[in-house]
């Protein structure tokens, strides 16, 4: 939904998102984007999903796609974490 009052109701743009996740990156002080929100997701998710579940929310047509998403757990503590919600 758009912050915007007169554009309330409608949906927000790749664009608005975008800029909504830098705001709040920069407010809260961790460095952190759509890009990296995704590959985190997508790292949790094959934890408790099979490999073509998470194929499919993210709209992969391959799965070596998704495999390629999927950060390794010997990397998982090279990076910043952001808690689980």
């Amino acid at each position: 939904m758009s912050r915007d009052p007169a554009k309330k109701g409608l949906p927000l743009s790749d664009r608005a998102i975008k800029r909504m996740i830098q705001d709040i990156s920069e407010v809260a002080k961790v460095k952190f984007s759509c890009h990296w929100l995704r590959h985190s997701h997508a790292s949790r998710a094959v934890e408790h999903k099979n490999v073509f579940e998470v194929q499919n929310q993210l709209g992969h047509s391959k799965t070596d796609t998704t495999k390629a998403y999927v950060r390794a757990k010997k990397d998982a503590g090279t990076g910043t974490v952001l808690p689980r919600f």
